[in-house]
This record gives structure tokens, sequence and C-alpha cells, in this order.
């Protein structure tokens, strides 16, 4: 644990000194911690915070739906529906089952429907929408999903944003 801590600062230290003013940080992994509460604190977790706000203060923290409860917003994946405390951004990804590409699902790609309602879920929880897309091994869209993005486009331009 502690050699995967010492790379996880690393990296943390490295994006926050060499590529200019980051925004905010969005941590992953969030079952290995929450699977063993007595164990949370040999994560270090909150050290890790002090660093990023330490190296750069006005960057944010999410540890997707709140680990520590300290974080500056929650990125719950797929399940928004319970209102949050904090500032909210909802997160799913444009194939069915998972967050990269998976041959098993062509074919059944959210469409620009699915996208609306989500658009529309985040505008009630005045939230952020982060859509994923997992790219193909060439790093290019899936085409399903750029066809369901140019339609939500275009549904966006003739209709506008999604109210409350």
């Amino acid at each position: 644990l502690d050699i995967y801590l010492e790379f996880v600062t690393n990296q943390i230290t490295e994006l926050l000194s060499n590529y200019g003013p980051i925004a905010g940080i969005w941590l992953d992994g969030i079952a290995v911690p929450l699977s063993r509460p007595d164990k949370l604190h040999l994560f270090r977790t909150d050290e890790l915070y002090e660093r990023i706000h330490e190296l750069q203060k006005q960057t944010l923290v999410s540890y997707k739906q709140q680990l520590l409860g300290t974080e500056d917003f929650c990125t719950p994946e797929r399940e928004w529906d319970r209102l949050m405390s904090i500032p909210l951004e909802i997160n799913t990804t444009m194939q069915p089952r998972v967050w990269g590409y998976c041959r098993a699902d062509d074919g059944n790609h959210r469409d620009s429907m699915y996208v609306l309602d989500c658009l529309r879920d985040a505008a009630k929880l005045d939230a952020n929408l982060l859509l994923n897309t997992g790219p193909l091994g060439d790093g290019s869209i899936h085409p399903e999903d750029v066809k369901t993005l140019r339609e939500t486009g275009l549904w966006l331009v003739e209709n506008g944003f999604p109210t409350k």
C-alpha cells in the first residue's frame, strides 16, 4: 500500500507542479478504501488532499460519492437520485455496462434521448454532467456515440437546453 500511495502522491505532485493551473482533481477507486472502513486511515487520503491544496489552493477535489466528507464536489456514477449537500457532478457513460470500449456493447450504446434525460437530471439537481465515451483502439469515437452526440447537439440547437 505504501508503494502505491507514494506513486499516487508523486503523480499528483507532477501534475500540479508541471502543467499550470489545475481546476479540479477527480479521484477514482473508491471501492477498495470503502470496503474496509476500519482501515480507511491507512490510505492517508487526508494527506493527499492537503498535498493537492499545498500545491494549488484553488484545485477542487472529488473522490466520487465522497470518501472523507471533505471533498469539494461529489461525482456519483449512474446513481444520482439522492440530493447531496455539496456541489454535484453526475457522470455516466455512452456504453450500457462499462466505461471503456466493449465490443459486446456494439449496437446497444445510449441514444440521444438518454443523453437528454441525463441533461434534464443535471438541470434538476443543479449539477454538471460528465458524459463518458469509450474510445476505440485507434483513439476514435465509436460511430454510435458520434451519431448520438450529433443528434443531441441538433436537438439542443432546435429546442434549447433541457430545464428543471
